[in-house]
């Protein structure tokens, strides 16, 4: 740090007070300078980069499971223990290899703390490939015991070498507003990491694994030499030039004036940490004791604590101690898998919780997520526990309790203190600290894995989940309290809170709209403009806050009650069809009831007259809505589906069971229309999104929900208490206040005012003044384009022409050929003809599982694929959304055409694909359209052309499922999916050309899209923030006039 100490930056600083502009850069810089894609790209490359390291490290925590569930006395073969008799293990042995990778951890984590400052990040990360590449060879060709231990040893010594200078890397070249993102990145390559090697040993013997394993951190070296030194390192040595070539590289090769204020604070900041860490004129010993003495100092005795306290949670509350007896764990709950293929489904259950959290870290912040993750944890641990105490129950249940604490663990509690090490050091101990902090961590996970054993001796499975758990509680407390939210915060910010010690649930996010509040408030000055500016975009700029939120969603949530009756009525066929189809049918059930048992006719007809049925109630409810209204047809569609399962649990004959279905039929064609219509009239634009992808996560929540229930008891007692959810969403639906769009057509101009307060958390009529007059103007409007200028009064019927006339404008067929052509690719590409015959195909195809368990594996994926959606719609726009799912589906659909071919080929990999599709479409296909509807139509046509389209859907899904069994015999499984993959291929096409993203864009934006038939790929998302920008610099220029 000598150098640094006699730097001169003079030639940037006005010299007039140099102190007043350290202050202001160290306050706001951070949070100011935006640099745009080009630097992203560029920190995403070193992540990328980085992460292959961190490939290597997740394959080093993975390895004592595999060679634990392979060599471990209890689990071993007898072929293995007649083969490498010299290597079976027993439970000290295994004890030891189970914790010795954090025994010598430590060791690698402590010298690299002070190599990273001595020699550089880079350096020291491409050296911690050396130990992982030597660990892996030492056990691939291990003969003893011995040397398994030898080679555990230098994989645990690479795993503390790489994790200091890997997190201090990260934290000084990337900007605050990815820090968190790319962060947890690391998580998701850890976990990569562990699937890979969980994998390999699915397929391979352990050896093979292990050999395969060593090429990971070779390519590790070869990414890592690719990279730019951290130029925090590089101006702590002195080595300026090369820290300003090195921060261009990171921030997308920009000029160097553009670098200027970000390098300056850089160098301020060393600066500062030098003269507090008082190093001048010290020797080496002398520097080393120092260092020492600076934990001592508030802002890092403080932050280590911390971290110290959150890893001992964080290793008990995500099942660290567990994790190399998992084999012996899974055997013990009988899991209904083989063991090595739980392990990898934890693994992808891993990687999809750690690839949500970086997606959502900057929407929620850290802090909410881990007291989120941790609640979960506790109870599902719980669960665990009690399962553990009855281990005669089915394996299922502790399996989806296991899936769960993985993906929650992995989603919130084990990337918490990485990203916090990032953040909270300052620059002069940082490489120290994060070195020492993984040290002590490795030491604490050493600890409770070598004690597991021993725990489970003392207190039973059952008894150590329990203190699993009250750990967790007290992480929960803890991080309640003590844990400050440093997302969006500066690196300096961070540290002045622990010098300060500041109150942790004070220290929240950064206020980024407080320009704009003042914004606000100086159009309030003066109404008339402010009106005007409202008056093009209201929806764009009127926010108003958590109450309005908190009414809209409680709105979503009784209108879903409903969309559980539908989604439970959609998989009513599965479920009917996989007990009395005639292929199927168990000769218990034959015997029992022989008048219900299907013949291929009767099935082809029970899967697909749901459809055919359905535009009957389409229809007419498209014009009922406009009539009595969106609220009242809801409440009138629970009595069809009431019957609809009464004569389904009584049914003696194949005819009562269609007279039920064509009664569900008619249920879920009379509320697809008034459910859109009304989401769309009733939400603010910036939930709009999200709250319309909910009606899709309570649909395939009704599926999971009926697949679940049949999988537990017979089919008339799934039907019995299918029946009480309309009961149930009928009550819900008493309580929601009417649509003020349809009221204020029909002059019910007071109650349209209450209801929209309603609908804003009760907000004060002056507040939703802005936002009720608009659309007020636009009734008036769309009235105007519907009857033209005449004012007279016409009949019913001319008004019924007028509205059928009105489909030939191009604001209504425009959309609507739109919508219905990605009908007809998402019904397809979603396999929505397939599902009636599910558990055939699943047999056809060899599943490993139970076919009725693999439909309650596919309902739990489509709603965890909706949820993602919903959470991240507003993130990426409905048109990328939809064209990823779009191609992803088409190559699983290509790929089942394949293993259809060669059905002698692993259940397993079918099974995969499966999944993948079934979330996909969860994900992005199966939501789209229903989206859009709610969007696109104008407002006096709306009612009728949801119906309409509703109905039509309908006729596209009862011809493609009532022709499936035909398409089956013309061109076999695979000729079929094969068709399905070409239909996805050119929706794909469709989309990229003719979809415009209607994401924050106001309703009369989308309308006038279509008047003006423009580009779908020029249409794009508003760019919000720049507008409010000019705002701001207008308010600036106003005060310093």
């Amino acid at each position: 740090m000598d150098s640094v100490e006699a730097m001169d930056i003079s030639h940037n600083t006005p010299s007039s007070n140099p102190q007043e502009e350290v202050n202001k850069d160290e306050n706001e810089l951070e949070n100011i300078v935006r640099y745009g894609y080009r630097s992203a790209c560029s920190q995403i490359t070193v992540a990328v980069a980085q992460n292959f390291l961190v490939l290597a490290l997740g394959m080093s925590y993975g390895m004592p499971t595999v060679i634990l569930g392979a060599l471990d006395n209890k689990v071993a073969t007898n072929q293995t223990k007649i083969d490498t008799p010299h290597l079976i293990m027993n439970d000290e042995e295994s004890s030891w290899l189970g914790s010795i990778l954090f025994l010598f951890h430590p060791v690698g984590a402590v010298i690299s703390g002070y190599l990273v400052d001595l020699i550089g990040r880079k350096v020291v990360l491409i050296i911690v490939c050396v130990p992982y590449f030597v660990g892996w060879i030492l056990l691939s060709y291990a003969q003893s015991v011995g040397t398994i231990m030898v080679g555990s040893m230098a994989l645990s010594i690479g795993l503390g070498f790489c994790e200091g200078p890997m997190y201090s890397y990260l934290g000084e070249v990337c900007e605050p507003r990815i820090r968190g993102s790319l962060t947890l990145l690391t998580a998701v390559s850890g976990n990569m990491g562990l699937l890979i090697t969980f994998f390999l040993n699915a397929l391979v013997p352990w050896r093979t694994t292990t050999l395969l394993s060593s090429i990971i951190p070779l390519l590790a070296a070869v990414m890592l030499f690719l990279l730019p030194e951290s130029p925090v390192w590089l101006i702590s040595k002195g080595r300026i030039a090369e820290a300003e070539e090195a921060l261009r590289w990171l921030r997308g090769w920009s000029k160097k004036d553009k670098v200027r204020a970000e390098f300056d604070q850089m160098v301020r900041g060393i600066q500062k940490s030098s003269k507090d860490a008082n190093k001048n004129n010290m020797s080496k010993i002398d520097k080393i004791r120092n260092e020492l003495n600076n934990f001592k100092r508030p802002e890092i005795i403080r932050p280590f604590n911390m971290l110290i306290i959150l890893f001992f949670v964080t290793v008990i509350s995500s099942f660290i101690s567990l994790r190399p007896y998992l084999v012996e764990i899974f055997q013990t709950f009988g899991f209904p898998l083989k063991s090595e293929w739980v392990l990898v489904l934890t693994s992808v259950l891993g990687i999809t919780g750690s690839l949500a959290s970086s997606l959502t870290v900057n929407k929620f912040g850290k802090r909410p997520m881990t007291l989120w993750s941790m609640a979960i944890c506790f109870v599902f641990t719980i669960a665990l526990a009690i399962c553990a105490m009855n281990v005669h129950w089915p394996g299922w249940i502790p399996l989806t309790v296991f899936c769960v604490c993985f993906w929650i663990s992995d989603y919130g509690i084990l990337a918490l203190p990485w990203m916090l090490m990032s953040e909270i050091f300052p620059t002069d101990v940082r490489g120290v600290a994060c070195g020492i902090g993984a040290g002590i961590n490795s030491l604490i996970s050493f600890f409770v894995t070598k004690t597991y054993v021993d725990l489970i001796h003392w207190f039973g499975l059952h008894g150590t989940l329990i203190i699993y758990s009250f750990v967790m509680v007290i992480g929960f407390v803890y991080v309640y309290f003590y844990v400050p939210e440093t997302e969006d915060r500066n690196l300096q910010e961070i540290t002045k809170f622990f010098a300060e010690n500041g109150s942790a649930r004070e220290f929240k996010r950064p206020n980024t709209k407080n320009a704009c509040d003042k914004v606000s408030e100086a159009t309030m000055k003066e109404p008339q403009d402010a009106a005007n500016n409202y008056k093009d975009e209201p929806e764009n700029t009127i926010r108003y806050g958590f109450r309005s939120a908190l009414s809209q969603v409680m709105v979503a949530v009784a209108q879903n009650f409903l969309l559980l009756a539908v989604g439970m009525s959609f998989g009513m066929p599965t479920v009917i069809l996989g007990a009395l189809d005639h292929k199927v049918a168990t000769n218990q059930t034959r015997l029992e009831s022989p008048d219900l048992i299907m013949n291929d006719e009767e099935s082809s007809w029970l899967g697909s007259i749901l459809f055919l049925i359905h535009p009957v109630g389409a229809v007419i409810s498209g014009y009922l809505l406009e009539i009595v209204g969106r609220k009242k047809v809801m409440i009138i569609v629970c009595l069809p589906f009431f019957f609809g399962w009464m004569f389904l649990y009584y049914a003696e004959s194949v005819s009562f069971i269609m007279m039920g279905t064509i009664a569900m039929g008619i249920g879920i064609g009379f509320c697809e229309g008034p459910i859109i219509s009304y989401l769309g009239e009733v939400c603010e634009p910036r939930m709009r999104g999200a709250l319309t992808l909910l009606t899709g996560v309570s649909g395939n929540l009704g599926i999971l929900i009926i697949f679940f229930i049949n999988a537990l008891v017979d089919w008339r007692t799934t039907t019995l208490i299918s029946s009480i959810i309309p009961i149930l969403a009928m009550i819900m639906l008493l309580f929601l206040p009417e649509s003020p769009t349809w009221l204020i057509s029909k002059g019910r101009i007071s109650e349209a005012e209450q209801a929209l307060r309603w609908l804003r958390g009760w907000s004060k009529k002056d507040k939703v003044l802005l936002e009720f007059e608009q659309i007020i103007r636009d009734m008036s409007k769309s009235s105007k384009n519907l009857n033209g200028n005449d004012t007279k009064k016409v009949s019913k019927i001319e008004k019924l022409k007028g509205e059928f006339n009105y489909f030939r404008r191009p604001e209504v067929t425009r959309p609507f050929n739109m919508l219905m052509i990605l009908f007809i690719v998402v019904v397809i590409s979603s396999f929505a003809p397939m599902r009636p015959y599910l558990v055939e195909v699943f047999r056809t195809f060899g599943l490993p599982i139970d076919p009725e368990w693999v439909l309650v594996v596919t309902g739990v994926l489509q709603i965890n694929g909706a949820l993602v959606s919903s959470l991240t719609v507003n993130k990426f726009g409905k048109r990328p959304i939809s064209l990823w799912s779009t191609a992803i589906s088409f190559v699983a659909s290509l790929l089942l055409s394949v293993c259809a071919m060669n059905l002698h080929w692993s259940g397993w990999i079918s099974m995969t694909l499966f999944c993948m599709c079934f979330w996909i479409s969860g994900f992005g296909l199966l939501t789209l359209p229903w989206m859009l509807m709610s969007e696109i139509f104008p407002i006096p046509i709306r009612g009728v052309a949801c119906g309409i389209c509703a109905a039509l859907n309908s006729i596209i899904c009862f011809l493609v499922t009532k022709t499936y069994t035909d398409t089956i015999t013309w061109f076999g499984l695979h000729g079929t999916l094969f068709i399905y993959s070409l239909v996805s291929g050119l929706g794909f096409i469709y989309m990229y050309f003719c979809l415009p993203e209607t994401e924050d864009r106001t309703l009369q934006e989308i309308i006038d899209f279509f008047v003006e038939n423009r580009s779908a790929r020029e249409f794009k998302r508003p760019k919000i923030k720049k507008k409010k920008s000019k705002e701001v610099d207008k308010v600036f220029t106003i005060v310093t006039e």
